[in-house]
């Protein structure tokens, strides 16, 4: 019996795609696009708040970047939060921050903070 070369080979290449769709990270799911997947972990950011637009901070972390973050209804913050504030900030897989947590400064007291209502000044 003689058998078509392209018959066979087809064969061949039909086998080879099964197995390489049955083995993970072999064959790529269409359905999924990887620049845009975000981590199944909730992730944190460190960093200076630059500026703020309504529900938006954005933060610029220690190696320069400047991270653009969702802060909801839902977030929770351990204090006032403005621009120049050093924070460490919690976010959902999703996006949005979850916690907000300001940062001391490493010798250990908090930053002076002009005109705060609920600090009388000091006597010299």
């Amino acid at each position: 019996m003689i058998t078509h070369p392209l018959k066979a080979g087809g064969v061949i290449l039909v086998l080879a795609g099964s197995i390489a769709a049955a083995i993970p990270g072999v064959a790529a799911d269409p359905t999924r696009d990887s620049s845009t997947s975000r981590p199944s972990t909730p992730q944190t950011v460190k960093g200076n708040v630059l500026n703020i637009e309504g529900e938006f901070y954005v933060v610029q972390d220690p190696t320069g970047h400047e991270v653009r973050l969702h802060v909801t209804k839902d977030t929770k913050a351990d204090g006032l939060v403005k621009v120049g504030s050093k924070i460490e900030a919690t976010m959902t897989p999703e996006g949005d921050v979850t916690s907000i947590t300001l940062q001391i400064p490493p010798n250990g007291t908090a930053p002076v903070l002009p005109n705060r209502p609920d600090r009388a000044p000091s006597v010299p």
